[in-house]
């Protein structure tokens, strides 16, 4: 797994990951699905589609 880290704030203090990456490989290492997933703090709301 990856995380993808988000730039510290002005004060220098760490934000939390933005997104991770998962990538599932069989045993001879062949990538088998590769999944970026988002990751959301608790005040973001749900957008609906379109």
């Amino acid at each position: 797994m990856e995380l993808t880290a988000a730039e510290p704030t002005g004060a220098g203090r760490a934000r939390p990951p933005l997104a991770g990456r998962v990538q599932v490989a069989d045993e001879t290492g062949r990538v088998l699905e590769d999944v970026l997933v988002r990751l959301a703090g608790p005040r973001t709301r749900a957008r609906r589609g379109p």
